[in-house]
Formats: C-alpha cells, sequence, structure tokens
C-alpha cells in the first residue's frame, strides 16, 4: 500500500471536498481515514470539467448543490503544520487519482507528477465546481475563501 507525502493544504482541502462530495454536515470527513474521503471524492462520478462546461451555458445560473443550503461553507486549517502527512492510500485509490487527472488533464503527462501534485490537480478542478454550487472552503481562522492559500 503506497505511503504518499500529501502536503498540509491539501490534506485540509481533502477533506474539506470530501465533506462536500458526501452531501452533508452530519457525518463530519474526519471521521473517514484520508484514503477514503479520497476514494469518496474520486468515486462520486462527476466529470467536473463537463458539469462546470454546463454550469457556464446555464444562463440563469440555477445549479444548485442537491443537498446542501446555498453558501455553505467547510472550515480548513491549512496552516499550522510544517511537515508534509503520510497516509496510506491503497493502489486502487492512487491509480485512480491518475487515471481521473488524466481525463480532466489530458495534455498533462500525469505518470511524471508526483502524487500530492495530482491530487492538487484534482483538488483544484473539484473546488472550482463545488464553487459553481455555492460551496467554500474557507479559512477557519478568517472568512477568506481558500483558493487563494495555494501559490
Amino acid at each position: 500500500m503506497p505511503v504518499p507525502s500529501v502536503s498540509h493544504v491539501n490534506w485540509e482541502r481533502t477533506r474539506g471536498l470530501a465533506q462536500f462530495t458526501m452531501g452533508t454536515v452530519e457525518i463530519d470527513a474526519t471521521e473517514l481515514s484520508f484514503s477514503k474521503q479520497l476514494e469518496t471524492i474520486l468515486t462520486s462520478g462527476t466529470d467536473w470539467q463537463e458539469q462546470l462546461d454546463k454550469i457556464e451555458n446555464d444562463q440563469f445560473n440555477t445549479v444548485t448543490h442537491k443537498s446542501l443550503p446555498k453558501g455553505t461553507k467547510v472550515r480548513i486549517r491549512p496552516d499550522g503544520r510544517e511537515r508534509d502527512h503520510r497516509p496510506e492510500v491503497s493502489e486502487d485509490v492512487a491509480e485512480l487519482l491518475a487515471e481521473q487527472v488524466s481525463e480532466q488533464y489530458p495534455f498533462v503527462p500525469v505518470e511524471s507528477l508526483g502524487f500530492d501534485r495530482q491530487l492538487s490537480l484534482l483538488l483544484d478542478r473539484a473546488e472550482e465546481y463545488y464553487r459553481e454550487l455555492d460551496c467554500y472552503l474557507v479559512r477557519a481562522d478568517t472568512e477568506q475563501i481558500a483558493d487563494t492559500l495555494r501559490g
């Protein structure tokens, strides 16, 4: 079972986006292992780029998350840990991650990228999608939308 290095920012983003994917705040995503959080995101059946294209063409912007109220925010704590996390991730989940990043970014040589970079690309697309559904990751210490944390 691979034990990849995952930056703390991506660790937190994965938790927050898994929360959106589950479609409920009644069950906290922290109850799931990192691998299960990532698997939840990967197996959501969402082709984010296709959905974003549909949303862009919806001139009335009537698309919302079916299960979560408008303006749902999940707080993340991207600061405070200097070392990367080292979660166990099943081979199947690691392969599914690479496969989905390849689908989302067809001209990127995904096999040449490390696990954390692949994860970051996937989370970027998922975060963009959920933002369009009025679901936001925000810093725990402020109301700042979290996408400004990447750099």
